[in-house]
């Protein structure tokens, strides 16, 4: 299943606070909502070699994601 949306930010490179911070309101909620998305539908291995490929791990780092763009809303 494919992502219904965009990642604004998914091109470019650099500072990652940075480039939040040149989004749109609505660019940064779309953000949200691919990360979001992707956390209800991305799959893991059974038995992952290392940490960084555990479900746990994906949710520390996108929760983070989220949790920046959000406070840019506020």
């Amino acid at each position: 299943m494919k992502n219904p949306y965009s990642n604004p930010i998914g091109e470019k490179s650099g500072n990652t606070y940075k480039l939040l911070a040149s989004l749109t309101p609505e660019e940064i909620r779309e953000y949200i909502s691919w990360y979001r998305w992707r956390q209800e539908h991305e799959l893991f291995p059974e038995k992952p070699q290392n940490v960084y490929q555990s479900k746990a791990y994906f949710m520390y780092r996108t929760n983070q994601s989220i949790y920046d763009a959000q406070k840019l809303l506020d």
